[in-house]
C-alpha cells in the first residue's frame, strides 16, 4: 500500500513540475512578444494618409505591414498582406475613420483582372508564415458560396496562444456548376472565382473562433 501511494504521490509530482514548466513557457513567450512590440516604431498619426491608409465605401486599402491590435490585452501584431509603408496601432487608424467600422473587418486587396485566384493563393501563403503557422492552409474550416453572388474561405488559427481567424471574400465563377467541383470545394487550389473582378477581400479576427471550429470542438458535424 506505501508503494502504491509514493507512486501515486511521484505521478502527481511529476505532473505539478510540467504543468510549472508549461506556464513558464507560455509566460517567457508572451514576455518575449512582448518585448518585441516595445521595440518597435510606429509611424506618427500625422504620417497617416491616403497613401497608406484610405476608408473606401466598403472596407479599407491598408498599406501598412503590420498593424497593432492595441483595444485589447495581450496586444497582438496582425501581419498585413501586401503592406510595406511601416507598422501602425490600430487605435491611430481608428481614430481616422470617417465613419465607425471594423478596420480588420473588411481589408480590400486589389490583383487586376485575371489575378485573383493568384493573389489569393499568394495571400494564404503569405499567412502561413505568421498568422496561419500552425494551420493546414490546404484545407480551410471551410469553403462556400454565399446568395450566389459571394465566395467565401474561412480559417481558424491560434497565435501565439490567442484562437482567430481569416475570411477571404471573392466573386465566384458562375460557371462553376458545370466544372469538375459543382461549386463545392475542399481544397483551396481547387477554387473558381470570377477573374473578371478586380480583387478579393480579407478578414482578419482577434479572439474569436468561427462556428464551425466551435461545432466541431463540441463534436458535431
Amino acid at each position: 500500500m506505501d508503494l502504491i501511494i509514493m507512486k501515486e504521490r511521484r505521478i502527481n509530482n511529476n505532473l505539478v513540475l510540467l504543468l510549472f514548466f508549461f506556464m513558464l513557457f507560455s509566460w517567457s513567450a508572451c514576455r518575449e512578444t512582448s518585448k518585441s512590440i516595445d521595440r518597435m516604431v510606429f509611424v506618427k498619426d500625422a504620417e497617416i494618409n491616403e497613401d497608406n491608409f484610405r476608408q473606401l465605401d466598403h472596407g479599407f486599402i491598408i498599406k501598412f505591414s503590420h498593424v497593432l491590435e492595441d483595444s485589447e490585452k495581450p496586444n497582438v501584431l496582425v501581419p498585413i498582406y501586401r503592406g510595406t509603408m511601416g507598422n501602425v496601432r490600430l487605435s491611430q487608424l481608428m481614430n481616422k475613420l470617417k465613419r465607425r467600422e471594423s478596420v480588420l473587418g473588411t481589408i480590400v486587396i486589389e490583383t487586376g483582372k485575371g489575378k485573383v485566384k493568384e493573389g489569393i493563393l499568394d495571400c494564404v501563403n503569405f499567412y502561413k508564415k505568421n498568422l496561419l503557422k500552425n494551420t493546414d492552409i490546404k484545407t480551410p474550416s471551410v469553403i462556400g458560396l454565399e446568395d450566389n453572388t459571394g465566395m467565401f474561405i474561412w480559417y481558424d488559427y491560434d497565435y501565439e496562444g490567442i484562437p482567430g481567424t481569416i475570411m477571404i471574400g471573392a466573386a465566384y465563377d458562375h460557371n462553376c456548376e458545370e466544372g469538375k467541383f459543382n461549386c463545392k470545394y475542399r481544397n483551396i487550389e481547387d477554387i473558381e472565382v470570377n477573374e473578371n473582378a478586380i480583387g478579393f477581400t480579407i478578414s482578419i479576427g482577434i479572439g474569436e473562433k468561427s462556428s464551425w471550429r466551435v461545432m466541431k470542438e463540441k463534436g458535431e458535424k
